[in-house]
């Protein structure tokens, strides 16, 4: 499933990102450009984050950014993002060193992708690897799972 939401213009690899109210805007600017969000969006992101605190850094180094698809969701989306430099959210998983952008038409329609999303931040050597990667080609290999552990050779 996370390969029909996740395609190459979707993802950036090395976001240069001054704090985290920077990433959110160049991460929701991702989400724009593929036509997956209204601008009205970005600042929604922002919003969750100063109204409801740190909560979104869902694991150690990973940020889920969201708002309510209200706030110009235009299709369910995701868009991925490493920050070369860790960014700080008053978390205990700080720093984030990898963004989630998510989108939903609805309260509930996203629940499968966000089902996968979580197995997927469970595996916490496949999530160190997409970090790592060095280019959007290498990091959808490994969120597809085509990218054996640090061998380098695909599946």
């Amino acid at each position: 499933m996370i390969e029909e939401y996740v395609t190459k213009d979707r993802v950036k690899v090395g976001l240069k990102a001054k704090d985290w109210r920077d990433l959110v805007d160049q991460v929701g600017e991702i989400m724009v450009a593929a036509g997956d969000v209204q601008p009205s969006y970005i600042p929604a992101m922002k919003q969750v984050i100063e109204e409801m605190g740190p909560y979104s850094v869902i694991a150690p180094g990973v940020v889920l950014l969201h708002a309510r698809p209200e706030e110009g969701v235009n299709r369910i989306c995701l868009a991925l993002a490493t920050i070369e430099e860790g960014i700080n959210f008053g978390s205990k998983n700080d720093p984030v060193h990898l963004a989630v952008g998510l989108g939903a038409l609805d309260h509930s329609g996203h629940v499968g992708i966000l089902r996968e999303l979580a197995a997927f931040l469970q595996d916490k050597e496949r999530v160190a690897q997409l970090i790592e990667a060095e280019s959007e080609d290498e990091l959808l290999a490994i969120l597809y799972g085509q990218k054996e552990g640090g061998n380098g050779h695909t599946k």
